[in-house]
Formats: structure tokens, C-alpha cells, sequence
């Protein structure tokens, strides 16, 4: 004989589950990233129901309440959708509740423990060794607000794998492309995490100075890296929840770009080979090309206000663009993209503006688990996908974005990010450092773009801009600043000869103890006798290289040390 049931409508579940009332143990996400419970402790509840087998039916939404109707009861299979269901209030509150009168008693706590038992046990007690005036004093430093990193100008290097993770939708998106690729790269996973987050939340987000978050992200690597795996992700995603009309796959002009974004005021375009339009920008004979970084330059600035479109002969005024979002995810290979550079990119707004991040060095290859984007991930994309703060259909609307706050933490982080960005500004400006003053002007921008989303990352249905949001983004920001200059300064040529120069300076930095032998660097400059002089007389002159005498099995060799860091 059937278990008693309650006589509802299911399509007032949750009506009836709020008559019924809720009880409460702990707070939870949904589909955002992980909160802790009184000890410290992370929780996930979409997490759990993946984890043991709980397989939702259908999910709804009602006044800030999510409801995960489930195929069947938790406590007995013979409970079918839609009499169980796991409830999320709008405040982060758990719930669970079985329409049968046999699972009245069944609670959030009761679910929890079924499936985890020791869910509610403490944590042993470490003893600190520290007395309680220490204890307290060691308290009041936890809670006292982060500070941000320093600015080193050495070289820093690899982007170390800490500043490539994100709580939330970033950080799970990065985990499924590096399952998935054939050759997996966790720079250009994120990289491409972040730029699809970026279009997603186009138009319908800001902070408190009206920042958005229109991201040109450039992802360096070798060929054969994988640099296409993540635009592929990204196309089918984009695909997928509808808004494949927003894609684009090169900047071909400045009028192009236009016209798409009259029809895609959000748009993502993913383009191989970035360099190759930097060298033409660089080379450009015509006005197409200057045209096309202007046009890329102005929509940049609009992205908070209106882009007035351009005039036709004989035909009336075009209607402006509203809000105008272009999220832009080059890929490139690093030397080239460097030798591309010119001063005027460097120092007009282009290169700035630019997130350039430098890829890891091919990896291990792997057979890629070729399965469906996560419940979770798949669900927060279309989130985004289907989010409308305006007037109009989610695909043609008037934006009206959405206030992402600041807490008071983070608002001080944010303070303390913009004075550190101005004082470096003013540094670059004493000593007439015309690149540092262009490359610094936009930190500030920077920072604030990607502290917002990390907080719509973590928490797609509430974000707040925290203490750990600012100092990730600072930190990230922080060291992709200094890699620029480094190599900018080092890699990027005012002239064929300036080139010369840096390239001889590259060998021997990547040489043992940063010297060779002056038959060595000869055969590998693969210039003339009388160019090579040229170039080690004015390094000598510069103070870059100094001659060193090298024993030999004859007579002492000379060779050229590198002095400069």
C-alpha cells in the first residue's frame, strides 16, 4: 500500500513548502561558490546533491527562493517528483521537505546526516601554545582588513598558479576545459574562464564608479599550446544558451566591428594570431587599420554611456549603440606578439588596456574527457544568458546593470589599490617614463574590473565585492603589469638595430651563469662582424654587458656577461 501522500497542486510546490514551514541548519549557495558553516567549515549544496546521486527534476524560482525539485525522496525512492524537494532561501538558507506524510519528520539536518554523518561533528581543538592575551591579540590581527602586495619592478616571472583560481563559475569553467583539452594549459583555461564571464555580464552589471566589465585579454603561447581549446568552449557555451549571434571570430575593421555590435551590443570575439593585426596596425599605409584601434579605443570608453555611430552619405543618422560591450580574447605567440609592438601602441590606450597573460610551456597530452558542460556550470552560464536588468527581451534590451556593492573591507582595498596605481603613475611621469604612465593609468581600471567579477564568480545571484576579490584582482593586476613592462622593455624594438640589441641581451639572459662566449654569440645573432661590433660597443657604452675572460684548453676566450637584471 502507497505511503500517505498530501494533497497539493504541484504547480504550487512551493507555496505549499512555505505553509509547511522550513527548518534550517546551515547556509548554503546555489549554484555559487562555497560558503562555511559555524566551523569553518566549506559547504556546497549543489555540490552535495551531485555528490550523492540526488538528481533534480526541476528547478524554480520565486521571490529570491530556489527550489531543486528532486526525481524522488531522499528517505524513499517511492516518493516521486514533485513531492520531494531541497529549498534555498533567498537569505542562504536550507531547507528539505517530502510531501508524504511517512517523511514528516525529515529535515535539512536529517538529509545531511543521512548521507554524511559526521557532518555536525567539530573539528578537533588544536592547542596554539598560545596564551589567551596572545590568542586574543592573534584574533584581532585575523580580523583586521588584508593589505596589498608591493609593486616589485624585477621580473616576476611565471604567473604562479594561486593567482589562477576563482571561487565560483571561473574556477569550475577553468576545471572543465583543463579536463577536456588535449593539451591542458591552466593560464589560457582561465584566461578563456574569465573572458566568458566578462561577455556574460555585459551590460547587466557595474560597481559603485559605473565600471563594467569589458575585458581585451590577450593569452600568449607556443604553437601547439592549445590556444583554440578555450575559444572552442567558449563558442559552444555561448552556443548553447542562445546568444551565438554575439560571436565574432576576428576584427576586420573598424566599420565591421560597428555594424556587428549595432546588432550584438555584447559582443565576444575570439581571434588566433593577435599579432598579426598588431603588425599590420604597426605597418599600416592606409587608414583602415589606425581606424580599427580607434574604433576599438572608443568602444572601450562608451562601454558605461552611448557610442554614436557614424554617418552615411545621403541617409539619416544611424541609431547609437547603448552601453557597447566588446569582451576581446586574442591569442598569440609571445615573440611575435612583442616584436609587433610599436611606441604608439604602447602609449596611445591599445596595449594598456590589455590583460596579457603568458601561457605555461606545452604540457603532457591526455585523452580529454569529451562529456557535457556540469550541471552547475551549464545552469549559471544560462543564468547570465537569460538575466535582463532593463526593459526589452534578455537578447535587445534597454540595460539598466545591476549595483554590485563594495563591503567595507573591500571598499578600503579598492582605496588603497587606486592610491598605490597613482603613486606608480607618478613615479613613471618624474622620471618622463611615457609607456610606464599609459601602462599605470589603467591599473586602477583594471583592478576594479576584475575584483567585480570575482564577486559575480562567486555568487552569481548576490555578488558583493569583498576583501578577497580586491586583493586577487590587485595581485593579478600587480604582476601582469610587471611582466608587461619587463618585457616590453626588453623585447619590444624602436628600430631594427634597438632589436638587435635586445635579442643579444635575450641569449644571454636564458644563458648558465648569463654569459657566452664571443664565438658563440656570433653564430647565434646571425649577423655581420661589422654589425655585431656595433651592438657590443653600445651595450658596453649602455653598462648592459662587460667582457670576461674564460680559460680555454689554449689561449683565454673572450665572452660577454649580462649585467642588467
Amino acid at each position: 500500500m502507497p505511503a500517505p501522500r498530501i494533497d497539493i497542486n504541484p504547480d504550487t510546490i512551493d507555496e505549499t513548502l512555505e505553509r509547511l514551514g522550513i527548518e534550517d541548519d546551515e547556509p548554503a549557495i546555489q549554484p555559487q561558490p562555497t560558503r562555511t558553516n559555524g566551523y569553518g567549515q566549506q559547504f556546497d549544496v549543489l555540490a552535495f546533491m551531485q555528490r550523492h546521486g540526488l538528481a533534480v527534476k526541476e528547478t524554480k524560482h520565486r521571490d529570491g527562493r530556489t527550489i531543486y525539485v528532486l526525481n524522488e525522496c531522499a528517505f524513499d525512492a517511492s516518493h516521486k517528483a514533485p513531492d520531494a524537494a531541497i529549498i534555498v532561501e533567498a537569505d542562504g538558507r536550507l531547507g528539505y521537505k517530502c510531501l508524504h506524510n511517512s517523511c514528516s519528520g525529515h529535515n535539512w539536518r536529517s538529509l545531511r546526516l543521512r548521507f554524511e554523518p559526521d557532518a555536525y561533528e567539530r573539528p578537533p581543538r588544536v592547542d596554539s601554545g598560545l596564551s589567551r592575551g596572545e590568542l586574543l591579540l592573534h584574533a584581532a590581527k585575523m580580523a583586521a582588513p588584508p593589505t596589498l602586495p608591493e609593486f616589485s619592478r624585477d621580473d616576476p616571472g611565471q604567473i604562479p598558479d594561486s593567482l589562477l583560481q576563482m571561487p565560483g563559475y571561473v574556477g569550475e569553467l577553468t576545471d572543465y576545459q583543463l579536463e577536456t583539452a588535449p593539451y591542458p594549459n591552466i593560464v589560457l583555461a582561465f584566461a578563456s574562464a574569465l573572458a566568458n564571464l566578462a561577455f556574460f555580464t555585459g551590460r547587466k552589471v557595474r560597481d559603485s564608479l559605473d565600471c563594467r566589465t569589458n575585458l581585451l585579454i590577450l593569452a600568449l603561447a607556443s604553437p601547439g599550446a592549445g590556444k583554440d581549446h578555450g575559444r572552442k568552449v567558449n563558442a559552444r557555451m555561448v552556443q548553447d544558451v542562445g546568444l551565438g549571434h554575439c560571436l565574432a571570430d576576428r576584427l576586420a575593421s573598424g566599420e565591421g566591428i560597428e555594424d556587428f555590435m549595432a546588432a550584438a551590443p555584447a559582443a565576444l570575439c575570439q581571434t588566433d594570431e593577435f599579432d598579426t593585426l598588431l603588425q599590420q596596425i604597426k605597418s599600416a599605409k592606409d587608414a583602415r587599420h589606425e581606424n580599427l584601434m580607434g574604433m576599438i579605443l572608443s568602444l572601450f570608453s562608451s562601454a558605461s554611456s552611448v557610442f554614436p555611430r557614424r554617418r552615411k552619405a545621403g541617409a539619416d543618422p544611424l541609431p547609437a549603440i547603448i552601453q557597447p560591450h566588446l569582451v576581446v580574447l586574442g591569442t598569440a605567440v609571445p615573440q611575435h606578439f612583442y616584436a609587433a609592438l610599436s611606441p604608439r601602441m604602447l602609449t596611445n590606450g591599445l596595449v594598456p588596456r590589455m590583460l596579457v597573460v603568458e601561457g605555461r610551456p606545452r604540457g603532457q597530452g591526455q585523452e580529454p574527457n569529451a562529456v557535457g558542460f556540469p550541471f552547475r556550470v551549464a545552469a549559471t552560464a544560462k543564468w547570465w544568458a537569460d538575466f535582463n536588468p532593463g526593459d526589452g527581451t534578455p537578447n535587445d534590451f534597454n540595460p539598466d546593470p545591476v549595483l554590485v556593492p563594495a563591503n567595507e573591507h573591500g571598499r578600503k582595498l579598492l582605496t588603497d589599490a587606486r592610491v598605490m596605481a597613482d603613486e606608480q603613475y607618478s613615479q613613471a611621469e618624474s622620471a618622463g617614463d611615457v609607456v610606464g604612465m599609459a601602462v599605470w593609468g589603467r591599473v586602477n581600471e583594471h583592478i576594479r574590473k576584475l575584483a567585480l567579477l570575482y564577486a559575480c564568480s562567486e555568487n552569481h545571484t548576490n555578488p558583493v565585492i569583498s576583501a578577497p576579490a580586491v586583493q586577487w584582482a590587485t595581485e593579478f593586476v600587480l604582476h601582469l603589469t610587471g611582466r608587461l613592462l619587463f618585457m616590453v622593455d626588453n623585447n619590444s624594438a624602436a628600430n631594427p638595430f634597438h632589436a638587435d640589441c635586445l635579442r643579444f641581451i635575450a641569449k644571454l639572459r636564458e644563458a648558465p651563469d648569463r654569459q657566452l662566449p664571443h664565438s658563440v654569440m656570433l653564430k647565434r645573432m646571425h649577423v655581420d662582424s661589422t654589425t655585431f661590433q656595433k651592438i657590443v660597443v653600445t651595450l658596453l657604452e649602455q653598462g648592459d654587458i662587460r667582457p670576461v675572460e674564460v680559460k680555454t684548453g689554449g689561449r683565454p676566450a673572450c665572452a660577454y656577461k649580462l649585467l642588467i637584471p
